[in-house]
Protein backbone atom coordinates (compact mmCIF):
# COMPACT_ATOMS: atom_id res chain seq x y z
CA UNK A 1 0.00 0.00 0.00
CA UNK A 2 1.84 3.39 -1.21
CA UNK A 3 2.19 5.68 1.85
CA UNK A 4 0.03 8.30 0.50
CA UNK A 5 -3.14 6.12 1.29
CA UNK A 6 -4.82 6.95 4.73
CA UNK A 7 -5.75 4.22 7.22
CA UNK A 8 -9.62 4.50 6.01
CA UNK A 9 -8.79 4.76 2.47
CA UNK A 10 -7.09 1.41 3.05
CA UNK A 11 -10.21 -0.14 4.92
CA UNK A 12 -12.03 1.28 1.67
CA UNK A 13 -10.07 -0.51 -0.97
CA UNK A 14 -9.59 -3.96 0.62
CA UNK A 15 -13.24 -3.72 0.48
CA UNK A 16 -13.41 -3.26 -3.25
CA UNK A 17 -10.37 -5.37 -3.70
CA UNK A 18 -12.82 -8.52 -2.72
CA UNK A 19 -15.81 -6.97 -4.20
CA UNK A 20 -13.53 -6.67 -7.56
CA UNK A 21 -12.71 -10.16 -6.85
CA UNK A 22 -16.31 -11.79 -6.37
CA UNK A 23 -15.69 -12.50 -2.39
CA UNK A 24 -17.20 -8.85 -1.21
CA UNK A 25 -20.33 -8.22 0.60
CA UNK A 26 -23.24 -7.36 -1.77
CA UNK A 27 -24.37 -5.14 -2.98
CA UNK A 28 -27.38 -4.30 -0.57
CA UNK A 29 -24.68 -5.89 2.27
CA UNK A 30 -22.76 -3.49 4.92
CA UNK A 31 -19.10 -2.95 4.49
CA UNK A 32 -16.50 -3.00 7.43
CA UNK A 33 -17.20 0.48 8.96
CA UNK A 34 -20.30 -0.91 8.86
CA UNK A 35 -22.29 1.10 6.38
CA UNK A 36 -24.15 0.16 3.13
CA UNK A 37 -21.76 -1.47 0.76
CA UNK A 38 -23.33 0.40 -2.29
CA UNK A 39 -20.67 3.28 -1.86
CA UNK A 40 -17.85 0.90 -2.05
CA UNK A 41 -19.44 -0.34 -5.04
CA UNK A 42 -19.23 2.90 -6.55
CA UNK A 43 -15.78 3.17 -6.00
CA UNK A 44 -15.64 -0.24 -7.61
CA UNK A 45 -17.09 0.59 -10.95
CA UNK A 46 -14.68 3.08 -11.01
CA UNK A 47 -11.76 1.34 -10.26
CA UNK A 48 -12.79 -0.93 -12.85
CA UNK A 49 -12.81 1.89 -15.02
CA UNK A 50 -10.06 3.83 -14.77
CA UNK A 51 -7.43 1.01 -13.10
CA UNK A 52 -6.49 -0.45 -9.81
CA UNK A 53 -4.49 2.06 -8.61
CA UNK A 54 -4.56 5.10 -6.17
CA UNK A 55 -5.82 7.54 -8.93
CA UNK A 56 -8.50 4.47 -9.91
CA UNK A 57 -9.56 4.48 -5.75
CA UNK A 58 -9.88 8.37 -5.42
CA UNK A 59 -11.57 8.80 -9.01
CA UNK A 60 -15.11 8.77 -7.49
CA UNK A 61 -15.00 11.12 -5.05
CA UNK A 62 -12.98 13.68 -8.04
CA UNK A 63 -16.06 13.18 -10.58
CA UNK A 64 -19.24 13.12 -8.15
CA UNK A 65 -17.55 16.24 -6.29
CA UNK A 66 -16.81 18.09 -9.52
CA UNK A 67 -20.02 17.58 -10.46
CA UNK A 68 -21.16 18.96 -7.14
CA UNK A 69 -20.23 22.58 -8.09
CA UNK A 70 -22.28 23.50 -10.52
CA UNK A 71 -25.25 21.91 -9.07
CA UNK A 72 -24.72 24.10 -6.52
CA UNK A 73 -24.75 26.68 -8.18
CA UNK A 74 -27.87 26.15 -10.17
CA UNK A 75 -29.39 25.59 -6.16
CA UNK A 76 -28.37 29.05 -5.29
CA UNK A 77 -29.31 30.46 -8.50
CA UNK A 78 -32.87 29.20 -7.33
CA UNK A 79 -33.00 32.16 -4.66
CA UNK A 80 -30.37 34.91 -5.64
CA UNK A 81 -28.43 36.36 -8.92
CA UNK A 82 -25.60 35.14 -11.18
CA UNK A 83 -23.02 36.97 -9.70
CA UNK A 84 -24.01 36.24 -6.44
CA UNK A 85 -24.61 32.37 -7.13
CA UNK A 86 -21.16 32.08 -8.80
CA UNK A 87 -19.11 34.22 -5.87
CA UNK A 88 -21.06 31.44 -3.47
CA UNK A 89 -19.59 28.42 -5.28
CA UNK A 90 -16.38 29.74 -5.58
CA UNK A 91 -15.04 28.95 -2.03
CA UNK A 92 -16.94 25.39 -2.12
CA UNK A 93 -14.70 24.67 -4.95
CA UNK A 94 -11.69 26.31 -3.22
CA UNK A 95 -11.99 25.09 0.48
CA UNK A 96 -9.22 23.11 2.09
CA UNK A 97 -11.82 20.66 3.83
CA UNK A 98 -13.89 20.25 0.20
CA UNK A 99 -10.35 19.49 -1.88
CA UNK A 100 -9.35 17.14 0.92
CA UNK A 101 -11.80 14.99 0.62
CA UNK A 102 -12.85 15.06 -3.09
CA UNK A 103 -9.02 13.42 -3.92
CA UNK A 104 -9.93 10.57 -0.98
CA UNK A 105 -10.96 7.11 -2.04
CA UNK A 106 -13.73 7.88 1.34
CA UNK A 107 -17.34 8.35 0.15
CA UNK A 108 -18.04 10.99 2.80
CA UNK A 109 -18.21 13.63 0.23
CA UNK A 110 -20.26 11.83 -2.24
CA UNK A 111 -23.61 12.77 -0.42
CA UNK A 112 -22.90 16.44 -1.02
CA UNK A 113 -23.81 15.71 -4.85
CA UNK A 114 -26.89 13.54 -3.28
CA UNK A 115 -27.74 16.58 -0.63
CA UNK A 116 -27.61 19.08 -3.89
CA UNK A 117 -29.56 17.12 -6.24
CA UNK A 118 -32.56 16.59 -3.69
CA UNK A 119 -32.63 20.06 -2.62
CA UNK A 120 -32.84 21.47 -6.21
CA UNK A 121 -35.36 18.39 -7.55
CA UNK A 122 -37.43 19.57 -4.60
CA UNK A 123 -37.83 22.82 -5.29
CA UNK A 124 -38.60 22.67 -9.06
CA UNK A 125 -40.93 20.13 -7.68
CA UNK A 126 -42.88 22.27 -5.66
CA UNK A 127 -42.62 25.01 -8.14
CA UNK A 128 -43.85 23.02 -10.69
CA UNK A 129 -46.11 20.94 -9.06
CA UNK A 130 -44.14 18.12 -11.68
CA UNK A 131 -44.57 14.64 -9.71
CA UNK A 132 -41.54 12.99 -11.73
CA UNK A 133 -39.65 15.50 -10.27
CA UNK A 134 -41.09 14.31 -6.62
CA UNK A 135 -40.14 11.14 -7.72
CA UNK A 136 -36.62 12.40 -8.58
CA UNK A 137 -36.09 13.76 -5.00
CA UNK A 138 -36.93 10.62 -3.64
CA UNK A 139 -34.24 9.02 -5.85
CA UNK A 140 -31.78 11.33 -4.13
CA UNK A 141 -32.76 11.10 -0.88
CA UNK A 142 -32.57 6.98 -1.57
CA UNK A 143 -28.61 7.49 -2.78
CA UNK A 144 -28.40 9.58 0.31
CA UNK A 145 -29.05 6.77 2.71
CA UNK A 146 -27.31 4.36 0.57
CA UNK A 147 -24.48 6.68 1.22
CA UNK A 148 -22.14 7.84 4.22
CA UNK A 149 -24.07 8.02 7.25
CA UNK A 150 -24.27 11.68 6.96
CA UNK A 151 -26.54 10.72 3.83
CA UNK A 152 -29.42 10.07 5.91
CA UNK A 153 -30.16 14.03 7.39
CA UNK A 154 -31.33 14.24 3.23
CA UNK A 155 -34.78 12.97 3.84
CA UNK A 156 -34.72 14.66 7.45
CA UNK A 157 -34.04 17.96 5.98
CA UNK A 158 -36.54 17.47 3.58
CA UNK A 159 -39.36 16.47 5.90
CA UNK A 160 -38.56 18.98 7.88
CA UNK A 161 -39.08 22.05 5.08
CA UNK A 162 -42.71 20.24 4.42
CA UNK A 163 -44.17 22.99 7.08
CA UNK A 164 -42.31 25.82 5.50
CA UNK A 165 -43.27 24.95 1.80
CA UNK A 166 -47.02 24.09 3.14
CA UNK A 167 -47.46 27.53 4.27
CA UNK A 168 -45.56 29.30 1.13
CA UNK A 169 -47.66 27.47 -1.64
CA UNK A 170 -51.65 27.90 -0.15
CA UNK A 171 -52.62 27.47 -3.53
CA UNK A 172 -51.38 24.74 -4.42
CA UNK A 173 -51.04 22.57 -0.70
CA UNK A 174 -52.59 18.82 -2.11
CA UNK A 175 -50.59 18.99 -4.88
CA UNK A 176 -48.01 19.48 -2.53
CA UNK A 177 -48.58 16.73 -0.07
CA UNK A 178 -49.07 14.31 -2.60
CA UNK A 179 -45.89 15.22 -4.20
CA UNK A 180 -43.98 14.54 -1.03
CA UNK A 181 -45.87 10.91 -0.92
CA UNK A 182 -44.48 10.07 -3.87
CA UNK A 183 -40.82 11.50 -2.29
CA UNK A 184 -41.61 9.29 0.24
CA UNK A 185 -42.74 6.30 -1.51
CA UNK A 186 -39.81 6.38 -4.19
CA UNK A 187 -37.16 6.72 -1.13
CA UNK A 188 -38.46 3.55 0.55
CA UNK A 189 -38.88 1.28 -2.25
CA UNK A 190 -35.12 2.07 -3.56
CA UNK A 191 -34.04 1.54 0.05
CA UNK A 192 -36.24 -1.53 1.10
CA UNK A 193 -33.05 -3.82 0.20
CA UNK A 194 -30.73 -2.22 2.10
CA UNK A 195 -33.40 -1.49 5.22
CA UNK A 196 -33.80 -4.87 5.47
CA UNK A 197 -30.75 -5.90 5.89
CA UNK A 198 -30.19 -3.09 8.40
CA UNK A 199 -33.27 -4.17 10.16
CA UNK A 200 -31.80 -7.72 11.07
CA UNK A 201 -29.15 -6.11 12.68
CA UNK A 202 -29.52 -2.48 13.34
CA UNK A 203 -27.31 -2.74 16.09
CA UNK A 204 -24.33 -3.23 14.25
CA UNK A 205 -25.48 -0.78 11.22
CA UNK A 206 -26.12 1.85 13.77
CA UNK A 207 -22.53 1.50 15.33
CA UNK A 208 -20.65 3.93 13.41
CA UNK A 209 -23.43 6.45 14.21
CA UNK A 210 -23.13 5.89 17.84
CA UNK A 211 -19.51 6.05 18.11
CA UNK A 212 -19.35 9.84 16.23
CA UNK A 213 -22.39 11.10 17.45
CA UNK A 214 -21.64 14.01 19.37
CA UNK A 215 -24.92 14.06 21.30
CA UNK A 216 -24.75 10.37 23.12
CA UNK A 217 -23.67 10.62 26.60
CA UNK A 218 -20.73 8.61 25.81
CA UNK A 219 -19.05 10.82 23.29
CA UNK A 220 -20.67 13.78 26.03
CA UNK A 221 -18.50 12.77 29.09
CA UNK A 222 -15.66 11.98 26.86
CA UNK A 223 -15.42 15.56 25.25
CA UNK A 224 -15.93 17.75 28.34
CA UNK A 225 -18.37 16.26 30.50
CA UNK A 226 -22.04 15.76 30.58
CA UNK A 227 -24.24 18.40 28.96
CA UNK A 228 -21.09 19.83 26.80
CA UNK A 229 -19.67 19.56 23.49
CA UNK A 230 -16.22 19.84 22.74
CA UNK A 231 -13.60 18.84 20.16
Amino acid sequence: IPSNITADEADNVQVVYHILAGTGPGLFGLDWKPAPAFSTYVIATFMRLFGESVTGMRMASVVLTTASIPVFYFVARQVVSRPASLVASFPLSSSVWYLHFSRSGWENIHVALYALMAMMTIAAAIRRGNFFLYAAAGVFTALGLYGFMSGRTIIVALLVYLPIAYLLHHESRKRLLIGYAVMVVTALVLFAPQLKNALDDLQSFNRRVDAVYVLNEQNRAQFGGKGSVGI
